[in-house]
């Protein structure tokens, strides 16, 4: 089943499936096609059972990293009734670096909710690299290579606490 959703910047193709799409076996993270990459993003892990949307920015440098309205690319998805999904991004520069954050935004905020003590986070979020560490994030341990591998990222999702 293919199902396109609301996206906030042109180009964003999204694959929704159970696994992998067959269409998607075998492209490689970069397709050198026109000078221009596609960065293919699995996402495992999903709680689709707390609703929600998913918000997945791509950024391309270490300035930008985690600045609002300084993301590459940004796409937001409805959780659907799906555990895993798999997107694209097409058209990216072939010299870009790239790193890759999910936010599950339960409660439509754009932001990532914590419990006041102690502070975890009430959502779940996922970074490239499947990077975790306790205060925000690092854009080195998250960038990707886009020389690197075969088929999409995958990124697992991760949840500490519940709403």
């Amino acid at each position: 089943m293919i199902r396109i959703v609301r996206c906030i910047r042109s180009g964003l193709l999204v694959l929704i499936a159970g696994i992998v799409t067959p269409g998607l076996q075998g492209q490689t993270l970069t397709d050198r096609s026109l000078g221009r990459d596609t960065l293919f993003v699995r996402i495992v892990g999903i709680e689709y059972e707390r609703m929600g949307q998913l918000k997945v920015s791509v950024y391309d440098s270490e300035e930008n990293w985690l600045k609002k309205g300084f993301e590459l690319r940004v796409a937001t998805l409805d959780v659907g009734d799906q555990a895993q999904l798999t997107l694209s991004f097409p058209d990216l520069k072939t010299s870009n670096t790239l790193a890759v954050t999910i936010l599950h935004d339960v409660n439509d905020n754009d932001k990532l909710d914590f419990r006041w003590f102690p502070p975890i986070p009430l959502e779940g979020s996922g970074m490239s690299n499947n990077h975790r560490r306790m205060g925000a994030p690092l854009y080195e341990p998250a960038r990707l290579n886009p020389e690197l591998g075969n088929g999409p990222i995958s990124i697992e999702m991760v949840y500490y606490g519940s709403f």
